[in-house]
């Protein structure tokens, strides 16, 4: 077992990419269920909060998806290399 402890951000991407990848999550782990509880359960105000985090999680990812491919094929994320959040680039 070389890497047994494998952190959930990975250090070797791009910030855009991980930023991307967690709005996407918040989408469907977050919003998408208060949206199906709000369904089923009737409250107005927890279908439009479902329905806002929704559309602003997923512009974020849309945007960070663009930043993503426009630096990819820019080569900025050519020489990527393993490193802290901090000090990783965007």
């Amino acid at each position: 077992m070389e890497n047994a402890h494998k952190p959930f951000i990975p250090r070797d991407e791009p910030k855009s990419w991980i930023v991307f990848d967690l709005a996407v999550l918040t989408g469907f782990l977050v919003a998408g269920p208060a949206m199906a509880s709000a369904y089923f359960l009737g409250p107005v105000w927890l279908e439009m909060l479902g329905k806002s985090l929704f559309l602003i999680s997923w512009l974020t990812a849309a945007v960070m998806f663009c930043t993503y491919v426009a630096r990819k094929f820019a080569g900025r994320y050519a020489e990527l290399q393993e490193r802290d959040w901090r000090e990783q680039v965007w």
